[in-house]
């Protein structure tokens, strides 16, 4: 008996979860805001439609394999691990940083 899989929808409209106040609140069922940073970086580079050659390329870079950056994109991973995605950011150049709310970087 094969099991069916339930597609969750992922509701990006922030408007939808605004408390009285006007506030925002995460849902646990929406992508970390950070996959979308990385992925409009990838496309940047390598292209829109996210060409495998490209995906390949910064797999053996980063050292995170490539099926793990094709679930952030495009599958259902959520919340992935900060260390994977810093390592991604890396081999395309850029990187994580902490600044605190007066704008200092926390060394």
């Amino acid at each position: 008996m094969a099991k069916d899989k339930a597609k969750k929808k992922i509701v990006n409209v922030k408007a939808d979860r605004k408390l009285p106040g006007g506030e925002y609140r995460f849902q646990l069922t929406e992508k970390d805001e950070t996959i979308q940073l990385l992925r409009t970086e990838c496309q940047r580079l390598g292209g829109h439609n996210l060409p495998h050659h490209f995906l390949q390329m910064l797999s053996e870079k980063s050292g995170v394999h490539i099926s793990t950056i094709r679930n952030w994109f495009f599958g259902d991973t959520l919340h992935p691990h900060h260390i994977t995605m810093k390592f991604v950011a890396e081999a395309m150049g850029c990187r994580f940083q902490l600044v605190r709310d007066d704008g200092t970087e926390l060394k």
